[in-house]
């Protein structure tokens, strides 16, 4: 009876959570269950409903949208940047307002922040009115190789990054703490777990000075963090598996993704904060992360990719009185799309989300 019950009231919560993320403004969360109405149905990869381009391309969450409405991605294609001269720097779409979809195009898109070209460098730049910045590639990977020769940042509070990252949260990290000079940290989370208990350093010399190739092999069945060329870290797949029996391993269509960001501020989380090493000291920035190279070389094609299919595109199976359903993906000879829409946010209120939580726990809880 007590399980009856239970399985009532988690369906209770995600038709809640349904109704509520139109209520409120347009959350949207597949932790919670909050999923987008049809008039906003693609939930950005900030939490939020809407119809433009930032809603519905890049970091479109296909689990908690409307089915169909996250547009197809582009597929991978080999990249080697040796330096950021004159062609290499057209790649990088620097204004995200007038990014349509043309990967064949751009390489990259500046997200957010302030990028410079400095002896044909890119180097990301972070201030305090900026807050950071990210850079993501146009195009998503399925495994590959992927490297970069980067100087990372060496003061505390700041976080340098190399990512990949995919629309279901997936995601494989090479990170950098500034007040932990000599060491990189290497982590993975699958399909956004908050498990912070997979993480491991690697120690490296001279990490504000010198550049540094870091790298990450990405297979089927294992991956591999790699320093100035030298393997330092291998997960297997075999050796992630879950509560659920199925390994908890990243292996859905990724961005690499590049940033500067500052955890020494009043508003990230308090295990952030410690993380990164205290408050950050605005006057002795701005604050630098350069990158000399970048390579991608993609995998062979997976035996279901057919020469012609140039896109990855999301569905979802139906889900059942506990579950949201379940995010598949799978190559299409349908080319990812170019709309012309905008690239506002829609702000939801952080009350309402917290009132539904908040009723949702009692709920369950009797």
């Amino acid at each position: 009876m007590y399980n009856a019950k239970r399985a009532f009231s988690l369906g209770a919560l995600f038709a809640l959570a349904a109704t509520t993320a139109a209520a409120n403004g347009g959350s949207c969360s597949a932790a919670t269950g909050l999923t987008c109405p049809t008039d906003i149905p693609c939930c950005s990869e900030f939490g939020h409903c809407g119809d433009t381009n930032a809603h519905c391309r890049f970091g479109c969450d296909p689990r908690v949208s409307a089915q169909d409405a996250c547009e197809n991605v582009p597929m991978c294609k080999n990249l080697n940047i040796n330096a950021f001269d004159r062609l290499a720097w057209k790649g990088i779409m620097q204004n995200p307002d007038e990014y349509h979809g043309e990967a064949d195009e751009y390489d990259f898109t500046l997200d957010k922040g302030d990028i410079a070209r400095e002896d044909n460098m890119l180097t990301m730049i972070m201030t305090e009115d900026n807050k950071g910045t990210k850079l993501s590639s146009t195009r998503y990977m399925l495994y590959g190789e992927f490297n970069a020769r980067m100087k990372v940042t060496g003061n505390q509070g700041v976080i340098s990054t190399m990512i990949l990252m995919s629309d279901i949260h997936d995601e494989i990290d090479w990170e950098f703490v500034g007040a932990k000079t000599g060491e990189g940290q290497s982590n993975y989370y699958f399909q956004g777990e908050t498990d912070y208990t997979k993480g491991d350093t690697h120690d490296f010399p001279h990490p504000d000075e010198r550049f540094h190739d870091f790298g990450l092999n990405w297979t089927e069945e294992k991956l591999e963090w790699k320093i100035d060329g030298v393997v330092v870290r291998t997960l297997n797949k075999a050796d992630t598996m879950g509560w659920d029996k199925v390994p908890h391993y990243p292996a859905s269509p990724s961005r690499l993704q590049f940033s500067v960001w500052p955890s020494g501020i009043e508003d990230v989380s308090p295990g952030s904060y410690e993380w990164g090493g205290g408050a950050i000291h605005w006057d002795e920035g701005p604050f630098k992360a350069t990158i000399q190279s970048v390579s991608i070389k993609c995998a062979d094609s997976p035996t279901n990719v057919g020469p012609d299919d140039v896109s990855w595109k999301y569905t979802m199976s139906e889900g059942n009185a506990t579950s949201l359903g379940q995010a598949s993906f799978h190559p299409t000879s349908e080319p990812y799309k170019a709309s012309s829409g905008g690239l506002s946010l829609h702000v939801s209120s952080p009350f309402t989300l917290m009132a539904t939580l908040t009723f949702a726990l009692v709920y369950c809880t009797f």
